[in-house]
């Protein structure tokens, strides 16, 4: 094949690659928003529920949009604790704080999206049995880590999952001083771990498959070293 006839051929392999991008405009449609129902019940804290409206995927704006009408029954059990109506920036407050092991139900109305509703229950916080610190080393790592044996003990009512963080504080550390006294650290563990978080909030998140109704020693580890000032 002459050297004419071997350009010819690359060139038309060339065409035939390119010639094969294509743009597709994918229609959607209209996304019909939904109610989205937010709150979180704690001990310590008065019951707050935030309304808001879903958005569509290919929005990409900033905006969310909260609403502040709608009528909320708060049931405490079966009994009818509260009745909220108007709500402040998208969130409406109770006058009372949840309790520990009480199911909790919201019925929201007049909102747009017909009747909605939502139960929760606060579970038993867990034991804290234990909390050894060691600087054994870790198995296959070439640097020595600080290792804590923690023991818990849950109840085992409801499946509960568990975040754990950890910190490194200054040593004489008073409450109020400058927030480069408190750092927190990585941690890790390599023992009934669900989700290993160590680039947002670092941590630890685990089920409580191994310590239900029993005492069960959890191991985390850090790769931060005990120094003269922390």
């Amino acid at each position: 094949m002459s050297q004419k006839n071997h350009l010819l051929l690359l060139l038309a392999i060339i065409l035939s690659i390119t010639g094969c991008q294509k743009t597709v405009f994918i229609d959607v449609g209209k996304v019909t928003p939904r109610l989205v129902v937010n709150s979180i019940l704690q001990k310590d804290s008065l019951l707050k529920i935030q309304l808001s409206k879903s958005k569509s995927m290919m929005d990409t704006s900033q905006s969310i949009n909260l609403i502040n009408n709608a009528t909320i029954k708060i049931f405490e059990g079966d009994v009818l604790k509260q009745t909220l109506t108007k709500g402040i920036s998208g969130s409406f407050t109770a006058a009372f704080k949840p309790k520990i092991l009480t199911n909790y139900r919201l019925e929201i109305e007049n909102t747009g999206f017909g009747h909605v509703a939502a139960t929760s229950m606060i579970p038993i916080t867990p034991q804290l049995v234990s909390a050894k610190q060691t600087t054994e080393l870790t198995p296959g790592s070439s640097s020595q880590f600080i290792k804590f044996n923690i023991g818990l003990k849950d109840e085992g009512v409801e499946p509960d999952y568990y975040y754990l963080r950890a910190f490194i504080i200054k040593k004489g550390y008073l409450p109020g001083a400058s927030n480069n006294n408190v750092m927190p650290c990585d941690i890790f563990s390599d023992d009934n771990v669900i989700i290993t978080d160590n680039s947002t909030l670092k941590g630890v998140i685990f089920n409580d498959d191994a310590f239900t109704s029993a005492n069960y020693k959890l191991i985390v580890y850090t790769p931060y070293r005990i120094t003269k000032d922390f």
